[in-house]
Order: C-alpha cells, then sequence, then structure tokens
C-alpha cells in the first residue's frame, strides 16, 4: 500500500483499499462513492465498464464487473467466481450500485439464485472485433498491415493492453488522414480547418458559420445538425483530446458495437 493510500484509509472510513477499473481510471483504492460515480458515467456515455478486485477472494469471487446494459440506464452484471463467469442482466443502475457496494463493504454476494453461468466474449471474439473495425475505419490493406504490427491482448481480462491497441488505431487514424486531433481549447478557425481537410474529396458541405463562440462538442453539433446520412463521429482515446472521424450512419452503428465488444467507445462527437 502506497503512502497516500494509507493516509486515506486511516483518515476515511468510506475509502476502500481494493482495485478499481474502468474506462476512466485503474487505482488501488477508491472512495466508496467511486461505484455510484462510475455508473453514473456508464449511463452517460463516458464509461464502458467497471471492475472491483477485493484484496483476496470472497465466497471465490475475484471480481465483479459492470458493463451497459440492453436498455439505457441499466448494467450487466457479471462475477468471475472459482475461474467461471456468471452474470445478472440489464440491472437498473441503483441496483448494481447497492450490489457493488455490499461486495465492497460487507464482502456479501447476491443470492446464488440471482445469478447464472454465462458466456463473455471470447479473445478470439474482440480480436475479430479489433480487426473489422481496423478495416472499416482505414481499409483493408493498411488494416491488415496495422494489425500484424500492433500487440492484440491474448486474454479478455487485459483490458490495459486494449486500450493500449485502440490508442495506437486513433494514432494510425490520424496518421493516414482518416481522422483529426484537436486539443480542448482548439480556436474555431482550427475547427474548421481541420474539418475541411476531413471532408476533402466528399460530397459534404459544412456550415456556412459556426454560432456557438467557444467549444468543439458545440461546434461538431451544429455540424452533425446539417448532415443526414453522414455523422461527425469522436473516438474516446483516453486522453483530453478530441479525435474526430465521418462515418456513415450504417458504419457508425457497427463501430459502436465492434468497440463495446473490447470496452472501447466510439459516439457522436458532441457527446465527447
Amino acid at each position: 500500500m502506497g503512502l497516500y493510500q494509507w493516509i486515506q484509509e486511516k483518515i476515511f472510513d468510506t475509502y476502500e483499499t481494493w482495485r478499481l477499473k474502468s474506462s476512466l481510471s485503474n487505482s488501488p483504492g477508491f472512495h466508496i462513492v467511486g461505484i455510484d460515480n462510475h455508473l453514473a458515467a456508464m449511463r452517460d456515455g463516458n464509461n464502458m465498464y467497471l471492475e472491483l478486485y477485493p484484496p483476496q477472494a470472497i465466497e471465490g469471487c475475484t471480481c465483479m464487473k459492470a458493463t451497459r446494459g440492453r436498455v439505457h440506464g441499466t448494467v450487466n452484471l457479471s462475477l468471475s467466481i472459482d475461474g467461471k463467469t456468471y452474470g445478472i442482466p440489464d440491472l437498473r443502475d441503483e441496483e448494481a450500485a447497492v450490489i457493488m457496494r455490499a461486495f465492497v463493504q460487507r464482502g456479501t454476494l447476491p443470492p446464488k439464485e440471482r445469478y447464472q453461468e454465462v458466456h463473455e466474449a471470447s479473445s478470439a471474439e474482440q480480436k475479430a472485433a479489433f480487426t473489422a473495425l481496423a478495416e472499416m475505419l482505414l481499409g483493408a490493406e493498411r488494416a491488415g498491415a496495422f494489425c500484424r504490427r500492433v500487440e492484440l491482448p491474448t486474454h479478455t481480462e487485459e483490458s490495459d493492453a486494449w486500450n493500449d491497441a485502440w490508442y495506437e488505431l486513433s494514432e494510425e487514424m490520424i496518421s493516414c488522414g482518416r481522422a483529426v486531433v484537436l486539443a480542448t481549447r482548439t480556436a474555431k478557425e482550427d475547427f474548421v480547418a481541420a474539418l475541411e481537410e476531413l471532408v476533402a474529396g466528399r460530397a459534404l458541405s459544412l456550415p456556412a458559420s459556426l454560432h456557438a463562440e467557444y467549444g468543439v462538442p458545440a461546434w461538431c453539433e451544429e455540424v452533425n445538425a446539417q448532415w443526414t446520412d453522414t455523422l461527425l463521429a469522436g473516438m474516446d482515446n483516453g486522453t483530453d483530446d478530441y479525435v474526430l472521424l465521418i462515418l456513415s450512419m450504417e458504419e457508425f452503428r457497427r463501430a459502436q458495437e465492434y468497440a463495446q465488444t473490447i470496452l472501447q467507445r466510439i459516439a457522436r462527437a458532441e457527446e465527447m
């Protein structure tokens, strides 16, 4: 335990020395309200998963994990118990928070009759989704060379390695002009110049003027309000920068599915 974690544990009775992992953080300790905050971020679309790792197995459970459910405001809860995965689908956020808090604070699992053994996406399925997404975004030839070069995870639990592969994919797209990267404080004229490069060669036009005085998300919303079958999307690569790309509506739907398989995020640009 580091000094910071030791101080937090001694001063605050809400601090837990468990490992918490999500799209937003990877911490060896956290305040219990972090569970609610990360679930709220999932509901808002800013977080793809939440994992809790106890210092030692509890009733055989070494990890409790929440991912987004089929309906907005719900999550799928999974438990890794004695080498098998069990799940409770489509829990309301509030109920998931109660179960995860009880796991951390009281060391209890939900009743056994509530969960059943489930199939999680295998590493082969995740690799297939990543490869399909790379081919769609980069083109088959460039994607083939890229996927041979990048190191893909060999186990489904290696979320950190998927983060690295995802970041490399965003960098590859930027380097070949399939995406642009903009800083948080990008000026309006620089935003327009970047979008002009991105739409070059496409039958797309940009708004004659942008009404919002400041903010990449606000300008992206104005662009998307003008387009119909095409979308300005954003790729969350774990930094404060905006990685923007243009997709058809069908490509956007497929891209979101592929990204979710590896617990990554592509969304409308104004939602980044």
